[in-house]
């Protein structure tokens, strides 16, 4: 069965808007189910505004008992020397008995001479204004029916000082004071009242002509000569103080504290939505999913929406209730202008954070970034409280001005002015209410007598329409601003851009044909041979820098991956020529010096090397993730800087750290990798069958044969093998996502773990995981960096079969520290050594080549290493050498010449002596032949 004819796959890219619209839809059911995994944090979030938004709900004017505000004050004990009480109209008679009862009920009585009659209440104006401090009150009756059973009266009273516009003080005795001129007029009409009634019901009933004969009507006549005198006691209970209120009296609590508890109730919100950004990307999980495609685009805007969807939910509950706490401000304010407000302000604050994070790179200094964030905004919270310091009057352009969440802060305020009860002349006024048609024309100025005194002199010259729309435009600026910021630092993507790269065509991806390799120009020059390299990579640098069109080129021009002269160095001062020592007084540090290499299809390609000789920079080089000083690399034809999107599109990787979301499980990790790159699950699946026919076929699947513990996992588990034969997953008649993610787990040994969260698994199978994920979509080269880390040998030989049954059609670069893992899955080798790369061939033929023979492992105590050279070696074999010793455990290199009869009686020798404890012979290992070339043997042969 031929793989390349059962899977052509096509090699073209994707549409930029499908990326888009797939990456979207799954971050966001990534994201939100990542929020639903943490319930307590989720609650808070969305409560703990509209708890904290209780403390907004209070009065504007306290109304305590008026026995403890306002004592009762006694009629009596005021001087009314120079002083009138003023009556209008004076010719009334109504007005002139009411006025004598009136006298009547000041303690003690006043005299007539008091009284003073004016004609109108514009009269007794101009007259207090020309006389000022003249009049002690003036007072107004009229009787609107005198019918006892329907008696209507109505009064008017005025102060002194409310003609002189000014504000009575009941705790000055010079004035009557309000309190005094209500009290008096009540009383005066009760005695009217009570002495008015009696003769009102006679004269009624004297008036009926059918009861004209009555003796009532007699007696009425009686008493209307005062030839009866009616004993009458009259009792009455005081009214109320009237209550007087002043400017001390008011307060408005959106003003007060509005800025403050707002910016409290955000905490919960700006941590979570912080520490998931800081710690994705101290993770590297935004590196790695950079590396697979993703667009810094979806990235934002999902967490965008997610962010936005909590902040509507948070602006309904609080706006709710406020309204259920029946607070003046919420029942005088628009509840969807509410609610829109509280969304943009939770949302402007969260922008602010998501820009600030940016420049964050450890979770560990979230919680320092929230609190610096929530003391600046409770500042200016408070601050606020003036709003003329933040918005200066008449719209003067502030620096506040680019802060969203104060214009947020400003709608609310100036909302306000209009919807709280406010004292106006020592009385309440009821608020005139905040209407949708007010937001296009409020700004904050108006009388006193409609928004308080509080009101009267600041006009923003702002509506409240203005801030609300230019919220959303500051918050799309912050958003804007974080995604740059992170281009710019390297923490994020791996790589540090120019400042002017983002408005580059080249960075949109809008070059079609970038420029080609130089060594597909003109005039070329290679370079020179280095001195390390050997007849291999001298060879393949031929190759892959021949002339375009040349047979040599055209051998591996179809490769998935070729590298051409590619450098990397490190520091501020590099030259082509490469004649710069030092950069800004530092060592400058040549990484990958002068690589050329062309991976084909079909192969697992071993990258070795010690720490520090750049494999490592070369893996980042591949992978998008780092730019080099100078060469080029092509995936599948893409050049890896110019077009890193669609490159990204090609790639599978799976990093040195594991890229894992602790709360999501191994199955979620698989839908979520295999809905972001779009696998077709039914193709998918089969290809993954056939994928394992084929290894099956060539006999290198590992785990099979070494343990029958493999074979049987989880036998209680459907569709799991309990046999050898049945040891392949089967493919269900119709697939769906759940068939392929057990399916995908099987492969590498996590069936078990389906349903349970990252965060309690293993390192192993962390590694696994990260392992299997690289594996999925139709990667056409896929990168593993130290894939076995921390896998026992059995859970090592699963994954190297999922590796050997991802091979074919593609390319794998491996990069590892096991030789035993190199020698088993690599096709190919490279040895890279202080940034060169020394030898590339198959593991067979670099033995060939750098093996010196044969080694022969004896183990003797201690005491007995001498005896193995006098006794052993000197006498066998002379030309033997000491390649390692470790106590008294022994490795020695036998040459190849070495064969014969020498050889054979030494070991002869060897095993008939007692105190040899143990010993081997065997052939050279890889990491024999990596020690060799990469000259690290601290024991001369």
């Amino acid at each position: 069965m031929s793989f390349t004819a059962a899977s052509n796959r096509p090699r073209s890219v994707e549409r930029h808007c499908t990326v888009f619209g797939r990456q979207m839809r799954v971050l966001l059911v990534k994201n939100f189910l990542v929020l639903v995994r943490h319930p307590a944090i989720l609650v808070f979030i969305l409560l703990y505004p509209a708890l904290l938004i209780l403390f907004l709900s209070s009065a504007s004017v306290k109304k305590p008992l008026l026995t403890e505000k306002y004592p009762t004050i006694p009629l009596y004990g005021f001087s009314m020397v120079g002083k009138k009480i003023g009556y209008y109209p004076k010719n009334s008679r109504n007005v002139a008995s009411l006025m004598e009862y009136l006298l009547m009920s000041h303690e003690p009585p006043l005299s007539n001479d008091v009284l003073l009659g004016f004609d109108s209440e514009d009269e007794i104006a101009a007259y207090s204004v020309a006389n000022p401090d003249s009049l002690a009150a003036a007072f107004s009756f009229e009787v609107l029916s005198p019918v006892y059973n329907n008696l209507s009266i109505q009064y008017y009273w005025r102060v002194n000082r409310y003609y002189t516009f000014g504000d009575p003080d009941p705790n000055v005795d010079l004035y009557y004071d309000p309190f005094r001129a209500e009290r008096l007029a009540q009383l005066a009409i009760m005695r009217y009242i009570l002495n008015t009634t009696f003769s009102s019901k006679l004269k009624e009933i004297a008036d009926d002509s059918a009861l004209s004969t009555n003796p009532l009507s007699k007696a009425y006549n009686l008493v209307q000569s005062n030839r009866v005198r009616i004993n009458n006691t009259i009792t009455y209970k005081r009214f109320p103080d009237f209550e007087w209120y002043s400017s001390t009296n008011f307060t408005n609590p959106i003003l007060d504290r509005g800025g403050m508890i707002l910016s409290i109730s955000s905490l919960f919100l700006l941590y979570y939505f912080c520490y998931q950004i800081v710690s994705e990307k101290e993770a590297k999980l935004r590196q790695s999913l950079h590396t697979i495609g993703m667009l810094d685009s979806t990235y934002y805007l999902s967490h965008a929406v997610v962010g936005f969807t909590i902040c509507i939910c948070i602006g309904l509950l609080t706006s709710i209730v406020g309204m259920l706490s029946f607070s003046e401000y919420w029942l005088n304010t628009p509840f969807l202008v509410n609610w829109y407000t509280l969304t943009m302000y939770h949302f402007s604050i969260l922008s602010v954070s998501i820009f600030l994070s940016s420049f964050i790179f450890k979770a560990q200094s979230v919680a320092f970034l929230v609190f610096i964030i929530i003391l600046v905004v409770t500042f200016l919270g408070l601050t606020q409280s003036s709003p003329q310091i933040i918005f200066p009057e008449n719209g003067a352009f502030s620096i506040f001005f680019l802060i969203p969440f104060l214009h947020s802060v400003q709608s609310i305020m100036l909302m306000s002015l209009r919807a709280y009860t406010f004292p106006y002349n020592q009385l309440l006024n009821a608020p005139a209410k905040f209407t949708v048609a007010d937001l296009v024309s409020f700004t904050g100025l108006c009388d006193r007598s409609v928004c308080g005194q509080q009101a009267a002199a600041y006009d923003s010259g702002h509506t409240v329409l203005f801030h609300m729309l230019i919220t959303p435009v500051l918050c799309l600026c912050y958003w804007v601003l974080a995604a740059y910021v992170d281009l710019l630092l390297p923490s994020a993507h791996g790589s540090r851009l120019k400042p002017w790269a983002p408005f580059t065509l080249e960075f949109w991806g809008c070059l079609a044909t970038p420029a080609p390799p130089d060594s597909h120009r003109p005039n070329y020059k290679m370079p020179p041979v280095r001195p390390e390299w050997d007849e291999d990579v001298i060879a393949e640098q031929s190759a892959v820098l021949s002339p375009l069109g040349s047979s040599q080129y055209m051998k591996i021009s179809n490769a998935p991956v070729i590298i051409y002269d590619l450098n990397v160095m490190y520091g501020g001062c590099y030259k082509r020529d490469n004649s710069c020592a030092t950069a800004c007084g530092r060592p400058l540090k040549h990484a990958v010096k002068n690589l050329s290499l062309s991976i084909p299809r079909n192969t697992i390609y071993g990258l070795l090397g010690p720490n520090g000789a750049g494999k490592s920079t070369t893996l980042s080089v591949l992978t998008g993730t780092l730019k080099p000083t100078s060469g080029y690399v092509t995936i599948e034809g893409y050049s890896i800087v110019h077009q890193r999107q669609k490159v990204s599109q090609l790639i599978g990787y799976a990093p040195q750290f594991d890229i894992l979301w602790p709360d999501l499980t191994p199955a979620e990790h698989i839908k979520f990798f295999c809905n972001m790159r779009g696998v077709n699950y039914a193709e998918d699946l089969e290809d993954l069958e056939r994928r394992m026919k084929l290894a099956e076929e060539e006999g290198v699947l590992y785990a099979a044969n070494a343990s029958t513990v493999y074979l049987n996992d989880s036998p209680k588990k459907k569709g799991l093998c309990t046999t050898k034969v049945q040891c392949k997953p089967r493919r269900p008649a119709d697939p769906s996502i759940a068939d392929l993610v057990m399916f995908r787990l099987q492969t590498v040994g996590l069936q078990e773990s389906v349903d349970f969260q990252v965060r309690s698994l293993s390192g192993g199978m962390k590694r696994r995981l990260t392992v299997a994920l690289s594996l999925i979509g139709n990667s056409h080269v896929i990168f593993m960096d130290e894939a076995s880390t921390g896998l026992d040998p059995i859970s090592k030989r699963k994954m190297w079969d999922a590796i050997q049954m991802a091979k074919y059609e593609r390319s794998i670069v491996l990069t590892t520290h096991s030789m035993e893992e190199c020698e088993a899955l690599s096709n190919k080798v490279g040895i890279i050594s202080d940034g060169c790369l020394r030898c590339n061939n198959a593991p067979r033929k670099l033995k060939k080549r750098y093996g010196i023979g044969y080694r022969l492992d004896i183990e003797v105590h201690a005491t007995d290493v001498l005896r193995v050279r006098d006794e052993i070696i000197n006498v066998y074999c002379p030309t033997a050498v000491l390649v390692s010793r470790a106590g008294g455990a022994l490795t020695l290199a036998v040459p190849k010449g070495s064969l014969g009869k020498g050889l054979e009686d030494m070991l002869t020798k060897i095993s008939s002596e007692a105190w040899i404890l143990t010993w081997s012979i065997r052939q050279t290992t890889m990491e024999e032949i990596f020690l060799t070339v990469t000259n690290t043997d601290t024991l001369s042969l």
